[in-house]
């Protein structure tokens, strides 16, 4: 990254600090989207008052849990600032740590897919052409749409963040209005007869009408992480946790009141037979055509606010996990804005392929719905996983015995809540999401080289062949399940053979028993131990329980040189150990001192931290935090040097350190 880039950025950084107010719109605008406009005859299709009642209790509680976990892991872990990755990568290492960033990536690119197939079928109510959403003039507007968005959000993410803004407010106003001409309207009759949603009043047909609603709530709350993914823009750090629950607890109470007060006002029929969006048929029914015009225009406000922040956090992910060194280093770049602009060009790339796909979907809506869901499993499983992690490790928790009850019993809950979506969605949904991830560990693989590192260790090449063996085992799209949302319990949504039931347990065990095999493999690849690092070859030495990894100093050709010059130092540093180390010292004889230096900054005296069990990377890149020889006594040739690396509690190494030629990095401070 050049000097002038760089200087954008830090520019970036101080003034683009969102306040409270500002990340509760976020949160409220990556949920409210096309889901609650769905939400009457989605319900209807599944169960009636009470079973949507139990419904979104369930929802609510597992929900209102992962909040609290997000809230938690931003007061205790501030550190982690890309939310549901960085997450997944502290607690399990960094090959789950991609799969849930590349999963939740995918998730809000794929949900983005499925806003513009319902902007175009509520649109061709109007004008045929656009018919379901699915015409090839659908799709051409739809993609036009997709580039202009990408190139207003370029422009940089405060601006992006204001609108996004003003578009939560405007779009709330046609949902508040339908809930309370709802609310006046309510018809007693007609609720009390959709009570039970169907002649049978057993509980096992209740428990099936609740599990049949999940996928769709599933879908509507995606996103109550999404002050966490913004925490990088918070004013105050307090204000990611209080911006969650506070945009959750809203959205809640808007999806029930949207859900309970339909059946106030048509029979379970009616609902069934609405088309979507339902929510403009049922106003319509209580006030005329103009309730279904007001619905239409705030759908659309709507979802093209969801789009927004789905895209905006979809780019985030990709942009810090890059950075990261978790994905390539192309997806790192921004422009003088900010904006990470390549990280959104292959956001839009994507939204643009899977909308080209629908133009050979039965059910484009539900089919992205569905995916859009399934992929966003595995990330919430593995951040709940990380929350009961800490917990049950005390991590943080030395003295806080009392808090450390109350988030152990908050991040269990998550747990066996995310357990129970995989439940209810089924294996099938669990091995869709590896046809994703297996192809995309690619990316994973380009990372490693770039950094000279061995691809796999040996449990993160067992987690690779889970996925794969996962995603080969989902069946071809000639045998995927319908393309249509089947919500119905059983026939007329009443009944359900023993046979059915039977089968339904026995998927339902083994996702479970899947979700369980991947947090253990998780698990298991977070460990690194110092053979799986010996095996790399790249280990230059070891002190104590720290080792000393890929060390090397890049320098432009002799002739080029002169003395005086200042070049980077570059390691990476393994903590072995159950507790933090430090790196208080480097010296060289070739050298005035060694320093360390990141960015732009003026350089400091040496002093990094090494948390227990972890790695930090002092490598190159102009823009990253790394070492540095000041004042050299005399050109560098290709010999080695002696360098002296001092840790208090792990002792002092003295490292040969080859001297590289600089086009072997990716950057080095300039001679002079």
């Amino acid at each position: 990254m050049s000097q002038h880039t760089s200087g954008a950025v830090a520019q970036t950084s101080s003034a683009q600090k969102l306040p409270l107010l500002t990340l509760t719109a976020m949160v409220v605008g990556s949920m409210v989207g096309a889901g609650v406009f769905s939400l009457p005859r989605n319900f209807a299709q599944a169960t009636g008052v009470l079973g949507a009642l139990i419904a979104w209790t369930v929802a609510g509680a597992g929900m209102l849990m992962l909040a609290f976990v997000f809230q938690t892991l931003a007061v205790r872990k501030p550190e982690l600032n890309a939310g549901v990755y960085a997450y997944a990568k502290a607690g399990f290492g960094e090959f789950p740590g991609f799969f849930s960033a590349f999963g939740y990536w995918a998730s809000a690119c794929v949900g983005n897919v499925s806003y513009w197939v319902l902007i175009k079928s509520t649109v061709g109510a109007a004008v045929p052409g656009f018919g379901e959403g699915d015409t090839l003039l659908a799709v051409a507007v739809s993609v036009v749409g997709v580039w202009a968005f990408h190139f207003m959000i370029v422009r940089g993410v405060k601006e992006a963040a204001a609108i996004n803004k003003i578009v939560t407010i405007a779009k709330l106003v046609p949902l508040l209005l339908f809930v309370v001409i709802l609310t006046v309207a309510f018809k007693a009759d007609v609720f009390g007869a959709n009570f039970w949603g169907g002649q049978q009043r057993s509980a096992g047909a209740l428990f099936e009408q609740v599990k049949a609603t999940m996928l769709v709530t599933v879908f509507v709350f995606l996103g109550v992480e999404g002050a966490s993914v913004y925490s990088r823009y918070a004013r105050r750090r307090e204000d990611v946790g209080r911006a969650t629950v506070l945009g959750f607890l809203s959205v809640l109470a808007l999806f029930a009141s949207v859900t309970i007060l339909s059946y106030a006002t048509l029979s379970k029929a009616e609902l069934t037979g609405l088309r979507q969006p339902s929510v403009a048929g049922v106003l319509e029914s209580v006030v005329g055509g103009w309730g279904a015009a007001l619905i239409s225009v705030g759908l659309i406000v709507s979802v093209l606010g969801a789009y927004l922040a789905w895209t905006l956090m979809a780019a985030e992910v990709l942009f810090v996990a890059a950075r990261d060194d978790d994905m390539p280093a192309f997806l790192k770049r921004e422009n003088r804005q900010g904006a990470p602009v390549t990280a959104l060009v292959m956001t839009s790339v994507l939204v643009t392929a899977v909308l080209a796909i629908t133009l050979f979907s039965d059910d484009a809506f539900t089919f992205t719905l569905k995916l859009c869901s399934s992929l966003s499993l595995v990330p919430y499983l593995l951040a709940a996983g990380y929350a009961l992690k800490l917990t049950l490790t005390r991590d943080g928790y030395e003295r806080e015995a009392r808090a450390r009850r109350k988030d152990l019993v908050v991040a269990a809950l998550a747990v066996v809540y995310t357990a129970f979506l995989i439940f209810a969605a089924g294996l099938e949904f669990l091995l869709l999401s590896f046809v994703i991830y297996a192809p995309g560990t690619i990316l994973f693989i380009i990372t490693r080289r770039e950094r000279g590192r061995r691809v796999f260790s040996p449990a993160e090449l067992v987690l690779f062949v889970v996925a794969v063996v996962g995603g080969h085992r989902r069946r071809g799209p000639r045998q995927w399940p319908h393309h249509h949302l089947n919500l119905s319990p059983g026939p007329q949504g009443t009944t359900m053979t023993r046979s059915h039931r039977t089968s339904g347990r026995r998927a339902a065990l083994r996702a479970v028993v899947a979700a369980c095999l991947l947090l253990v493999c998780a698990a298991c690849a977070e460990e690194r131990g110092p053979d799986q690092w010996d095996r790399g070859g790249l280990v230059d030495g070891q002190v104590g329980a720290v080792q000393l990894i890929h060390a090397h100093v890049l320098a432009p050709p002799m002739d080029a040189q002169k003395t005086g010059d200042d070049l980077g130092l570059y390691v990476t540093l393994v903590n072995n150990s159950d507790r933090d180390q430090v790196l208080n010292g480097v010296s060289t004889v070739h050298a005035d001192s060694v320093v360390y230096r990141e960015g732009d900054q003026q350089p400091q005296p040496i002093a990094v931290t090494l948390p227990a069990r972890r790695t930090v990377s002092l490598q190159e890149g102009h823009d990253r935090p790394h070492l540095e020889l000041v004042g050299i006594h005399r050109p560098l040739g290709a010999t080695p040097i002696d360098v002296t690396f001092r840790f208090p509690s792990a002792g002092t190494i003295t490292l040969r350190v080859p001297v590289l030629p600089l086009s072997r990095g990716a950057g080095s401070p300039a001679p002079g």
